[in-house]
């Protein structure tokens, strides 16, 4: 589609155009389980002279419900993904789309229903239609073989799952001869081998983990999977270098406005705001008095001092396997991680084999169990 999935609220500007409003097209829509996507079209009337924005997001009420269970409501873990983002027009534009992807499950389920709404605009405002129905049309009439185990079916799951993507054709055809063809040394071509380096790619983990760390330099904790979904989209999508500096930075701006944050650090002294940061991650860093002067002498900013902590090498080290094990729960079984999580982190530790955890995590029940019987 045409979304640019950045999100940033660093960057809406300027007040809303009278006579301009933004809304779905259609009141509903409805796409079959094979889908394999369903595209969704905004609509801008009025004044259209100047440039306009708006949010949308996915919603629905599956929660952790069973994938096999039948209530007619579509889950992100089992029936679509969670998308949301931030559709642009420009000047004279009237028409943007974007695509939700469809998993075609093996279960006979009947029609299922989620709704995307649209929030924050800029530059214009809402129109009437602000939220539509998507139903998906079952294909089965009685449950099948679980369709992971075929390899076309895996590979597009690691780039939604990932990625947050549709797979681009060279790179699809790609991992899927990779898998098929696997022989001799497996550990070097087999699915959790694949698996694995999706996992690890730059658009999944290294920005994944660069959001991540915010939560526990700011909060002293890990983010829960609400708070990362949207925050990894902020940075995801095929974006250049500056692209994805400009993404992280309003990232930042964004985050520091929260009010969770505004509410710990804003009455701070410069010292006490570097202290806090420092002593709420649990590190010490040689820099911390030349931040403490930056601030005082205005030759650096709050911002700018609270990414070089999240960046720190002190920081990337001590989060790093719990990033790694927490990441596999929102990857792989889309949910807050359980207790297990500390089980997983602890084999980290004694073993640096993140392979074995991404094998009992590809091989579990729970994650086939999204797509079938």
């Amino acid at each position: 589609g045409d979304a640019n999935f950045a999100i940033s609220t660093g960057s809406l500007s300027g007040g809303q155009v009278v006579g301009s409003t933004i809304q779905f097209s259609a009141a509903s829509y409805t796409v079959s389980e094979t889908g394999p996507r369903v595209d969704i079209t905004l609509t801008r009337g009025g004044n259209v002279t100047s440039s306009a924005s708006v949010n949308f997001v996915t919603n629905d009420g599956a929660g952790l419900t069973n994938c096999d269970v039948i209530n007619h409501i579509a889950s992100p873990r089992c029936d679509y993904i969670n998308t949301l983002g931030t559709m642009t027009f420009a000047a004279g534009e009237t028409s943007k789309s974007f695509s939700v992807a469809i998993i075609d499950d093996s279960y006979a389920e009947g029609a299922e229903t989620f709704t995307i709404s649209l929030n924050n605009p800029s530059g214009a405002s809402l129109g009437s239609q602000t939220t539509t129905a998507v139903m998906i049309v079952d294909n089965e009439t009685t449950s099948g073989p679980n369709p992971i185990d075929g390899t076309d079916f895996f590979v597009r799951q690691q780039y939604l799952d990932f990625l947050g993507r549709e797979p681009d054709p060279p790179g699809f055809a790609g991992w899927v001869n990779t898998i098929n063809n696997c022989s001799g040394d497996t550990t070097q071509c087999d699915r959790i081998h694949v698996s694995q380096l999706f996992f690890q790619s730059a658009e999944f983990q290294e920005r994944g983990y660069f959001v991540y760390r915010f939560y526990p330099v700011a909060f002293g904790r890990k983010p829960d999977y609400s708070e990362f979904v949207p925050d990894l989209a902020s940075v995801s999508g095929f974006l250049d270098a500056n692209q994805l500096e400009a993404a992280k930075v309003a990232f930042i701006a964004g985050f520091m406005a929260r009010p969770a944050f505004v509410s710990a650090y804003n009455s701070l002294n410069n010292t006490q705001y570097v202290d806090t940061l420092l002593n709420t991650a649990g590190v010490t860093l040689s820099s911390r008095q030349a931040m403490i002067d930056g601030l005082n002498n205005s030759t650096t900013t709050r911002a700018v001092v609270l990414r070089q902590i999240v960046e720190s090498a002190e920081v990337s080290t001590k989060y790093n396997h719990q990033a790694y094990a927490v990441m596999e729960y929102f990857g792989y079984l889309r949910r807050q991680p359980d207790a297990f999580y500390l089980d997983w982190i602890a084999v980290l530790d004694q073993t640096n084999n993140p392979r074995g955890m991404v094998t009992g995590f590809v091989t579990s029940q729970e994650y086939r169990n999204r797509f079938g019987p």
